[in-house]
């Protein structure tokens, strides 16, 4: 490794551009599927409970409850479809019967979302979030080095 930290800028520049590949990536995909797809009514038919489990590196299983609402709707032929709506939080996002907008792919009506800013956008405004926050470390890092190597 190099002794005035440019490795330091060079990690923070390679996790600066990968996020904002993901985020370019994503945005595009995202674009493709609102463009592609239409807009109908669903209702909550049923909340199921589920649970998840996994062993973390300590070997402890890990075990998280959660509750999904199960959403009905019909795409543009009348054909009836299901999808989940699983929330970050414990309890589900929607109550039985409720109605919420649906998004589904016009050519793939099972490919289906709950239309909501944050299900559409939530997670590429956290990429480009972190994009930025790794460019705000490169540039920080990149200062230090500079003024280091002045020294």
């Amino acid at each position: 490794m190099r002794k005035n930290g440019t490795s330091g800028v060079l990690i923070a520049l390679v996790f600066a551009l990968l996020s904002l590949g993901f985020a370019i990536y994503a945005t595009v995909d995202r674009l493709a599927f609102v463009r592609n797809s239409t807009l109908t009514t669903g209702q909550v038919i049923r909340t199921e409970q589920r649970t998840s489990g996994k062993t973390d590196r300590n070997l402890i299983y890990v075990t998280k409850h959660y509750e999904v609402s199960v959403i009905a709707y019909r795409d543009a032929a009348g054909k009836p479809h299901r999808i989940e709506e699983s929330p970050f939080l414990s309890e589900a996002p929607l109550p039985v019967g409720a109605k919420t907008s649906v998004r589904y792919d016009k050519n793939h009506p099972d490919d289906a979302i709950v239309d909501s800013a944050v299900n559409l956008y939530g997670y590429i405004i956290m990429l480009y979030a972190m994009a930025g926050v790794f460019f705000l470390v490169f540039l920080y890092a990149l200062k230090s080095s500079r003024s280091k190597a002045g020294q």
